[in-house]
């Protein structure tokens, strides 16, 4: 949305005040709602431009550049439930009860890092399942040892949890 100087009534400074701050406001919910939609659409808050990638980030440090690629909750859940046997579409989103576009996108993207790959279902249907590849398979050490430092700090030792 665009505002014209001319359009206002006030004269000289007072009408381009007026007019700077509706400019910025439209600017904030423009942003925000392309953001909002990134977001609904599985876009990360980084990939959409929202959030300024912090140095460590852009360090050489092993453990910044793995969680840039596999560290959102999504994309350790659905490595979680690969390891633990899930291989359609189905099954990831009944699981983890994510929406549709989140669970593509961060299929997609585990797919793309070769983490995961793709194959005719084993049972001859026209499905495709997901399946992990070496790459995947070698972070079933970083996931038990994520899965026993939850159970020792984060969960009551009352609380059910997956096994």
């Amino acid at each position: 949305m665009t505002l014209s100087a001319s359009l206002l009534p006030m004269p000289g400074s007072a009408a381009r005040n007026t007019l700077i701050r509706y400019q910025n406001l439209a600017a904030k919910f423009e942003h925000r709602s392309v953001g909002s939609q990134a977001l609904r659409d599985g876009v990360t808050r980084e990939e959409a431009g929202l959030v300024h990638r912090g140095q460590a980030a852009q360090t050489m440090c092993p453990i910044a550049q793995s969680l840039e690629e596999i560290g959102d909750r999504w994309s350790l859940l659905i490595i979680r439930d690969a390891l633990d046997g899930a291989r359609r579409f189905s099954e990831f989103q009944r699981n983890l009860g994510v929406g549709r576009n989140v669970l593509s996108a961060r299929l997609s993207k585990l797919v793309s890092l070769n983490v995961l790959r793709m194959q005719a279902a084993s049972d001859g249907s026209m499905y495709r399942e997901y399946v992990l590849t070496e790459k995947g398979e070698s972070l079933r050490t970083v996931m038990f040892a994520l899965r026993r430092w939850g159970e020792e700090f984060v969960l009551a030792p009352t609380d059910a949890h997956r096994t």
